[in-house]
C-alpha cells in the first residue's frame, strides 16, 4: 500500500490517528476505540 502525503482540512480529533494508522497496517483497533478511520 502507498500512502501519499496529504494535507487535510477537515478538523479532526486526536482519537481517530489510531484506528487509521490500524486501518492502514491492516490489524484490529484497539478495543477502547470508538472513532472511525480518517479513510
Amino acid at each position: 500500500m502507498d500512502i501519499k502525503p496529504e494535507r487535510i482540512f477537515t478538523p479532526t480529533t486526536i482519537d481517530r490517528i489510531a484506528p487509521t494508522i490500524c486501518k492502514s497496517i491492516n490489524i484490529r483497533a484497539p478495543n477502547a476505540c470508538s472513532t472511525a478511520p480518517l479513510f
